[in-house]
């Protein structure tokens, strides 16, 4: 609800104002975050059909503390899609972001093409992804199989095996370890961040930050057929412009909105100031002077 919002804003900048996709949105949890950062309009994107999360997003986001946004049935969509075809016309979207999902998409290429496909010309796009396959945790069952780096070593059969005697020792956990973790395992893409790196670059986009997370956990227990740069790097996190043409009507128009968006946030901010000011043990203390003014100023016009 807070920590995914608040990074994303961190290294993308301001999203107040904006039509936003988020690309394998899973639970939409992050998106109810979002909302509170003022963006117009989320779309999530997975490829769950006959799926409606919204609604248990709110759920969670409340159990947790939270109050999710008042309008957020407005403010907030969600469609499934063939896992390659994105359901939106080109120049869509202002920003596209997408956390911790594509180490999981099958077609990185196609995602990557249909991604730059509806991001409008002047949009940006975040990409974060973390664990890289390589890397120690890379499997996402380092919690169930304790052997450093056995996803680059074992085979399939090997790793189901070791999963059935933790479900065994751990039979609450069955369920979720044998039905969703290992079918997750399987469609793992292989992916390293120099391999993505690449293929963002293919692709067209032009990388205007990025930033990586190195972890040394284990490299000792690691093959020593696999490159080191991708044992080392767990996570990347990149900021990315389209690459695509645009004219001075859209310059134009996309400056326009950075101006509305500014406004719009300094006078919420005034807003919330005053508010602040109003419900403050002082300002209650003196309203019957302000009264008696007002009434002495309304008495002598």
């Amino acid at each position: 609800m807070v920590h995914i919002p608040q990074q994303v804003r961190a290294f993308s900048g301001e999203l107040a104002g904006l039509a936003v996709l988020d690309v394998g949105c899973g639970d939409m949890v992050a998106d109810m975050g979002l909302l509170t950062l003022g963006v117009k309009h989320i779309h999530g994107l997975d490829v769950v059909p006959d799926w409606n999360p919204i609604d248990a997003a709110a759920q969670q986001v409340k159990k947790a503390g939270f109050a999710p946004a008042a309008d957020y049935v407005s403010r907030l969509s969600y469609r499934a899609y063939d896992g390659v075809h994105f359901p939106f016309p080109d120049n869509h979207f202002d920003f596209v972001f997408s956390w911790s999902a594509f180490e999981h998409i099958p077609d990185v290429p196609a995602a990557l093409d249909e991604i730059r496909r509806v991001v409008k010309p002047l949009g940006q796009v975040f990409l974060q992804v973390y664990p890289w396959f390589h890397t120690s945790p890379g499997s996402h069952l380092s919690d169930y199989i304790q052997e450093p780096f056995f996803h680059l070593r074992r085979s399939p059969e090997w790793v189901y095996e070791r999963l059935k005697e933790y479900a065994a020792n751990h039979p609450e956990a069955s369920g979720f370890v044998l039905n969703h973790m290992w079918p997750e395992y399987g469609r793992l893409n292989g992916y390293s961040a120099r391999k993505f790196l690449n293929a963002i670059m293919e692709a067209g986009f032009c990388i205007d930050k990025v930033e990586t997370v190195i972890n040394e956990e284990s490299i000792q227990d690691a093959p020593a057929d696999v490159p080191i740069a991708d044992l080392l790097t767990i996570g990347t996190k990149v900021l990315l412009r389209p690459g695509k043409p645009f004219n001075q009507e859209q310059l134009a128009n996309a400056q326009l909105q950075k101006q509305i968006v500014t406004v719009q946030s300094a006078l919420e901010a005034e807003r919330a100031k005053l508010k602040s000011i109003e419900q403050s043990k002082s300002w209650q203390m003196t309203e019957p002077i302000r009264a008696f003014m007002q009434a002495a100023r309304d008495l002598f016009k």
